[in-house]
């Protein structure tokens, strides 16, 4: 539908009226024929008689790109409109892209902290633990330490007890030795 003909060759159009088979009466827009194009456009209606049906037709019903506010015209803007809808839907679609990665750039890095956050707690109930276990090692030491000086002061007495124990029959036979010695001696002096 495109035609090579400019602003400044273009004619107005005349409208006639036409009566297509069984559409009732219609007004069609002849156009002048310019480099053997012709443009022929359906509109308005006979409901008014006279040329007012076809009032609602004007220039922006031919059919030429190369004329402002003509149908052809305004769909190439449309498509235009329709191609700037689609880019900026694509660049929409693009930015929300775009957040969502950032989105879920920012869950991993909250997760990754999460993580470090509960190694670091762990750590912290182990060091506490190996210091628990730390302290009453120490304690026990201690206990030791000052059991130790009270056992030997123990032992000490019960060391006693035993050598008098062990002096006792000592003694004891020292007492009798002398005792039976001069039994001895009268035996060997008697006649």
């Amino acid at each position: 539908m495109a035609c090579s003909h400019t602003a400044a060759s273009w004619r107005a159009p005349t409208w006639r009226p036409h009566q297509p088979s069984g559409r009732g009466w219609r007004w069609r827009l002849w156009g002048q024929r310019s480099r053997r194009r012709w443009w022929r456009v359906e509109g308005g209606s006979s409901g008014g008689g006279g040329g007012s049906g076809g009032s609602s037709g004007s220039r922006g019903d031919i059919y030429d790109p190369a004329v402002p506010d003509s149908p052809a015209h305004s769909a190439s803007s449309h498509q235009q409109q329709q191609q700037q809808q689609q880019q900026q839907q694509q660049q929409q679609q693009q930015q929300q892209q775009q957040q969502q990665q950032q989105q879920q750039q920012q869950q991993q890095k909250e997760q990754q902290q999460q993580q470090q956050q509960q190694q670091q707690q762990v750590q912290q109930q182990q060091r506490m633990e190996q210091q628990q276990q730390q302290q009453e090692v120490q304690q026990r030491m201690e206990q030791q330490q000052q059991q130790q000086p009270q056992a030997v002061q123990q032992q000490q007495p019960q060391q006693e007890v035993q050598q008098q124990h062990q002096q006792q029959p000592q003694q004891q036979q020292q007492q009798q030795q002398p005792l039976q010695q001069p039994h001895r001696h009268r035996r060997t002096t008697s006649p």
